[in-house]
């Protein structure tokens, strides 16, 4: 990795998907979920924010990554 990565903490909307049949005076139900991860920040590109819960030592190698759509972060707040 080139770049030394920091620790953040991203808060994010994720989608809930239902494919079972639901009454429709029910649909309300479904919904989105407020998510809150915090991990090492990898390298991105524009739609996308990439998080890792693991790195190595000399950042050499990740583990645990996770890609979060950019539109639906919410806000990211850095620890270290």
């Amino acid at each position: 990795m080139s770049h030394k990565p920091s620790l953040i903490v991203v808060e994010w909307e994720d989608i809930e998907s239902n494919s079972a049949w639901v009454d429709m005076k029910d649909i309300s139900r479904c919904q989105t979920w407020k998510c809150t991860s915090v991990g090492w920040r990898l390298p991105s590109d524009k739609g996308t924010l990439r998080i890792a819960a693991c790195r190595s030592e000399g950042n050499k190698k990740v583990t645990d990554i996770t890609t979060i759509p950019r539109g639906c972060v919410r806000n990211i707040r850095r620890l270290e």
